[in-house]
C-alpha cells in the first residue's frame, strides 16, 4: 500500500486507508460521504478493520458523522450504524462539558487577573471556521499559563474543587489517581507542565469527571530551546458555551498544535507508545491550515519564531508528515524546504538523549500493531546532532 505521493505505507487493505483519508479530511474537503459510500461498497470491504482503526486513532466521531451523511443506513450493518451515532452522541456530550467547565474556570482566572489561554481541543472544537468541531474527541482541558502565575493557577484550580491528579474510570465510574512518584520528579525537573488537577462532579446524570493539563511553555525542558509563552497570553476571546474565554492568537495556536504533535511524535519515551502520535493529531493540523486565512498564520511573529531552529524543525517535521499523509502542501507554502539531514523525518529522541531511527512510512507506523520494532536500537545518533541538523 503506497500514499498520495507513491511512499510505502502499510499493510492496512487499501479500502481502510482509504476510508481514513476520507474521515480526515471531510471537514476540509466537499463531497467525501459519497466518496465514502464508493469505498464501503467495494468487495472486501472490512468494517472491522476501519472501527479498529478509528477507534485507535480517536475518530469514531468524525467516521459517524461522515457515515450519516452518506446515507450510512443503506450500506452499514444496522448495528454499526447506531453503534456510531451513540458515539457521536456521546462526543458531543462530552465536548458540552468540558466547555462548560472551561468557562467556569476561566471566569476565575478572569476575575483574579491571572493571565492564561486555552489550547489544543477547546480551541478546535469550538473555532467557527473549524467544521464538525463537535466530532473531535475530547478527554481533557489544555491550558497554558506563564510560569510566574503558576502557582495562582494552582490556588484557582483547587478552589474550583481540582485535586492533584488524573481522572480514570475504575469499576465503571469515574476516580482520581496521584501522579506517579517517577512523574513527579520529572515535573519538577522539566518544569515545562505543572501536574494534572482533576475533579469528579456528581449530578443527576451521575459522576462527571474533567482534568486539566496545564503547561508552562510552548516547547518542551531539554528541547534545544525554550519559548515562553508570557508574550502571547493576549490573543484573543473565543466563544465557549455562551460566554467568552481566552485563547491564543491564530498564528500561535496554529504553532502550538503543530509543536505538540512533533512533541508526541519524535520527543516520546520509546518504552511508551500509548502517547505516540494518532492520525488525528495530523488531522488537527490539515484542519486548522485548511479553515485560517494565510495572511492570519503566516504573520512577521510567526516567521520570526520559525527563525529559532527549535520551532523551525518541529514544524516542518509536523507540516511534511501532515503533506504525505494527506497530499497537502503546508510546507512548501510555508516557504521552507527538507532539512539537510534526512533523518530527522525517521528519528525519535528518547530518554538516553540519542536519535533512534526508526523504519517504515508514517502510515505504517500509524498503524503498527508493535511500534516498537519499527525502530533501531543499535543505530543511535547523539542528540547534539539535532541541534546542528536545525540550522540546515
Amino acid at each position: 500500500m503506497r500514499d498520495c505521493r507513491g511512499i510505502e505505507t502499510t499493510s492496512l487493505k487499501r479500502n481502510t486507508v482509504d476510508a481514513l483519508r476520507l474521515v480526515a479530511t471531510s471537514a476540509c474537503i466537499e463531497g467525501q460521504a459519497l466518496r465514502l459510500r464508493e469505498v464501503a461498497t467495494r468487495p472486501a470491504f472490512d468494517w472491522g478493520e476501519v472501527l479498529l482503526s478509528a477507534i485507535r486513532h480517536r475518530m469514531l466521531p468524525a467516521l459517524g458523522r461522515l457515515v450519516e451523511e452518506a446515507s450510512g443506513r443503506e450500506f452499514v450493518p444496522l448495528h454499526l450504524f447506531h453503534f456510531l451515532q451513540l458515539e457521536r452522541h456521546f462526543s458531543r456530550t462530552r465536548v458540552r462539558q468540558l466547555n462548560e467547565r472551561a468557562a467556569e474556570l476561566a471566569e476565575l482566572l478572569d476575575a483574579r487577573r491571572i493571565p492564561y489561554a486555552f489550547t489544543k481541543g477547546l480551541v478546535l472544537v469550538n473555532e467557527p471556521f473549524v467544521r464538525y468541531g463537535e466530532e473531535r474527541e475530547m478527554n481533557d482541558l489544555d491550558v497554558t499559563i506563564a510560569p510566574e502565575h503558576a502557582k495562582h493557577a494552582v490556588k484557582a484550580l483547587m478552589d474550583l474543587g481540582y485535586v492533584e491528579g488524573v481522572a480514570k474510570i475504575v469499576g465503571g465510574r469515574p476516580t482520581i489517581r496521584g501522579e506517579s512518584p517517577l512523574l513527579k520528579i520529572v515535573y519538577r525537573f522539566a518544569p515545562d507542565h505543572l501536574p494534572h488537577f482533576s475533579k469528579i462532579r456528581s449530578d443527576g446524570e451521575g459522576g462527571r469527571a474533567t482534568t486539566v493539563d496545564v503547561s508552562l511553555s510552548m516547547t518542551w525542558a531539554n528541547g534545544g530551546g525554550s519559548v515562553p509563552v508570557s508574550s502571547y497570553l493576549d490573543g484573543r476571546r473565543l466563544g465557549v458555551d455562551g460566554k467568552s474565554v481566552r485563547v491564543l492568537a491564530l498564528d500561535i495556536q496554529f504553532m502550538w498544535i503543530a509543536l505538540h504533535c512533533f512533541r508526541h511524535g519524535w520527543l516520546m519515551n520509546l518504552k511508551d507508545f500509548v502517547r505516540d502520535v494518532t492520525l488525528s493529531r495530523f488531522q488537527d493540523i490539515l484542519l486548522y491550515w485548511s479553515g485560517c486565512d494565510r495572511e492570519d498564520i503566516l504573520t512577521p511573529r510567526f516567521r520570526s519564531l520559525l527563525d529559532s531552529p527549535s520551532v523551525r524543525l518541529p514544524v516542518l517535521w509536523t507540516c511534511h508528515f501532515v503533506d504525505e499523509l494527506f497530499g497537502s502542501t503546508i510546507v512548501d507554502e510555508l516557504g521552507y524546504g527538507r532539512p539537510a539531514h534526512e533523518f530527522i523525518y525517521s528519528g525519535s529522541f528518547d530518554n538516553a538523549r540519542t536519535t533512534t531511527p526508526w523504519h517504515g512510512s508514517m502510515w505504517g507506523r500509524l498503524e503498527a500493531s508493535d511500534r516498537s520494532k519499527l525502530f533501531d536500537m543499535n543505530q543511535r545518533t547523539p542528540f547534539s546532532l539535532f541541534a546542528e541538523a536545525a540550522g540546515n
